[in-house]
């Protein structure tokens, strides 16, 4: 009998191996076990569509989801938050490229919305998953699922979320049950739409990333920012360099330490702490007191450095790829009718931060990454050359020169811009 591997007529093996006679056949059953679990979770083609590139409006469409979900934070009481299919597509599809994944569809069919994703394994093997959205009778939220071919029924999705509830929980996270944050839920051909009534301060993005690599540690970010603030405060100084090497001189090389002075650096010139302290930031800001001056310069432009430096904050909190993905998206968004344009000097400025951030979080080169750093000029942040780069480009502009964010033109140009700053950053 002929065969194939896992998701395609891999079925017919696993059965002939159990049933076809043989002496002492059970003796073979533990490895038929083991067979079986790749045969229910894996697949030889993806069951999500690869996502196009997104652009300006299914940014803005995105974004409409989140300004609404935001707005339901620290209500006195539950908001209706409503999404419609195309906006719920959207989120999908920029959330997935954020963490990597380009094959995810938010879809809807017979009363329930069904979030698919795909992710590429060895040898062209693929695992799939999906979320199925839908009421129960009394309009409470009921998640359900399948891996592979493996259902995932509600009740078990539920205590898996109980269960992760509890976890984070205990690691400070302030996670209400979901039946008390999201009520009344509704499918309709438009879309979906719910009460929801979330915490305020939930500190769960500090939770995770303390999850991912050890997070940030708070006392340290508040003695990084409140010296900044004090050496601002004696001897003002708009130029961005300065702060930078202020920043890092009194650094102290290690890994953790770089991490909560680029937390620092981005309150310090965006008044963002990328949502990790939560509610420790306004004791900080209370203690360290007000900020004199918040108006920096890099390369003689003040939004290069909100650029650098949340762009290094991102990176040190959720990694590279989720940083670079947020800088691509502001620009894309900047692209549609009424902003300023892509920006390649922004992406360059963005990209700077996150090479800088990225080197200075690894143990084995966090002090050299520091003593760079505490000599680093505005040129050594970002080359001026940078500046001779393609900006303000319109959506239909940026369309005729790269056709999209997944063209091979416009990979090109992003791989001479890392070029570019890994001769000026070396550490």
């Amino acid at each position: 009998m002929r065969t194939s591997f896992p998701g395609c007529d891999h079925v017919s093996f696993v059965i002939m191996f159990i049933v076809k006679p043989r002496r002492r056949w059970w003796l073979w059953l533990p490895g038929a076990v083991l067979l079986l679990i790749p045969v229910l979770l894996l697949s030889c083609s993806p069951a999500a569509a690869p996502s196009s590139a997104p652009n300006s409006a299914d940014v803005a469409a995105a974004r409409e989801v989140y300004a609404r979900v935001n707005a339901a934070r620290g209500s006195a009481r539950p908001m209706r938050v409503a999404a419609t299919w195309r906006e719920l597509e959207a989120a999908a599809v920029l959330g997935g490229r954020t963490a990597g994944l380009e094959h995810v569809q938010f879809l809807h069919h017979e009363g329930q919305g069904i979030l698919v994703a795909s992710l590429p394994l060895a040898r062209h093997l693929w695992l799939n998953g999906r979320a199925f959205l839908k009421p129960d009778e009394q309009g409470q939220l009921r998640v359900s699922g399948r891996l592979g071919v493996l259902p995932l029924p509600a009740p078990l999705v539920h205590s898996a979320i109980d269960l992760s509830r509890g976890f984070l929980r205990r690691r400070g996270a302030q996670v209400p049950p979901l039946a008390q944050m999201v009520t009344h839920f509704a499918v309709d051909e438009k879309g979906v739409s719910a009460q929801m009534r979330l915490p305020g301060s939930s500190r769960m993005f500090s939770t995770l990333s303390a999850l991912r690599d050890g997070g940030i540690e708070t006392p340290r970010v508040a003695a990084h920012y409140c010296r900044l603030v004090e050496a601002q405060r004696i001897d003002p100084q708009r130029d961005f360099a300065v702060q930078v090497r202020r920043l890092f001189e009194g650094a102290d090389g290690s890994a953790a330490d770089n991490k909560a002075a680029f937390v620092a650096l981005a309150i310090l010139v965006a008044g963002t702490d990328v949502g990790l302290l939560a509610e420790e930031r306004k004791p900080l800001l209370e203690r360290c007191g007000e900020m004199p001056e918040r108006s920096f310069e890099l390369l003689g432009r003040g939004d290069l450095v909100k650029h650098w430096a949340v762009s290094a904050a991102l990176a040190t909190a959720f990694g590279s790829q989720a940083s670079i993905s947020v800088g691509i998206w502001k620009e894309i968004s900047d692209s549609g009718e009424g902003g300023s344009g892509f920006s390649l000097v922004d992406l360059a400025a963005d990209r700077s931060g996150v090479f800088c951030a990225e080197r200075g979080g690894q143990a084995g080169q966090a002090e050299s990454a520091r003593a760079w750093l505490s000599k680093a000029r505005q040129e050594d942040l970002l080359p001026v050359s940078a500046l001779a780069l393609a900006e303000g480009m319109s959506e239909e502009e940026f369309r005729a020169r790269y056709t999209s964010v997944d063209s091979e033109a416009f990979a090109d140009t992003v791989k001479r811009i890392d070029s570019t700053l890994a001769v000026l950053i070396r550490f």
